[in-house]
């Protein structure tokens, strides 16, 4: 029995051994292959990226002579380092041939945007704080007009009216859904709602919900924007079915 068990041991090891002596053969072999020039990296292209041209992506993943080999490049970066990018919740590289890398950029997902302290601060759909920055790098919608109790990263933005929280969400998610080109969602004190799309001011004002205004304001804004209008657009009083709106040009 003891026999039996070492053998067993004894076979294990060997197996352990000759993986090893593979694996060592298998780099060497890689590393010959890859500095012979055959698998020179000579294109390197970026796929999903809004926030970043494609050059400003490529600044944080060649750094050394090794980077300028495609199976070196793959490795390194696949399984051995992974830079942290600003915005990007994760990425993929992929080999599509002998000289040419891909590198999937997957964005945080963002709605909206608050500044304090000439920092940016960004908001996920559920309100967490989940990136920063001093410049406003993304076309996103500022929130302005709310007050803070505390903005940290990865934490729900903690505001004085708690009420107004589930509205900036609201607000924000809609925009992004009906793709409204919105630069700046403002609250007054009574936490009235102005949107500034450019030129155009639009005049939402307080109520418990808002997708009926803005899946109108997507078939208005466009319009209004090709023609170069400048001035107030009032549908604080808008009721769905509603077939005039007033505008007051500046």
């Amino acid at each position: 029995m003891k026999n039996s068990i070492q053998n067993e041991e004894e076979k294990a090891q060997k197996n352990r051994t000759l993986k090893k002596i593979c694996m060592i053969v298998l780099i060497v072999f890689a590393l010959y292959v890859a500095y012979t020039g055959f698998f020179r990296l000579e294109v390197i292209t970026t796929k999903g990226c809004s926030f970043y041209t494609e050059d400003e992506v490529l600044e944080y993943f060649k750094q050394t002579a090794a980077d300028s080999n495609t199976l070196l490049f793959y490795i390194k970066y696949k399984y051995l380092k992974k830079p942290t990018i600003p915005f990007v919740d994760e990425y993929d590289i992929e080999i599509k041939g002998r000289n040419k890398i891909l590198i999937n950029i997957y964005e945080k997902s963002m709605i909206s945007c608050i500044k304090y302290m000439e920092e940016y601060f960004y908001l996920d759909k559920d309100g967490t704080v989940i990136e920063s920055s001093s410049e406003k790098v993304a076309d996103l919608p500022l929130i302005t007009g709310v007050k803070f109790n505390a903005i940290n990263l990865q934490e729900k933005l903690s505001v004085e009216k708690e009420e107004i929280f589930s509205v900036i969400l609201e607000i924000s998610k809609l925009i992004n859904q009906y793709e409204l080109d919105v630069d700046k969602v403002n609250f007054n004190y009574n936490m009235e709602v102005t949107l500034y799309s450019h030129d155009i001011r639009v005049i939402l004002g307080k109520r418990d919900h808002y997708d009926t205004q803005l899946a109108e304001l997507s078939k208005l804004l466009p319009k209004a924007q090709e023609k170069k209008l400048k001035g107030e657009l009032d549908m604080e009083n808008f009721e769905e079915g509603q077939d005039k709106i007033i505008f007051h040009e500046d």
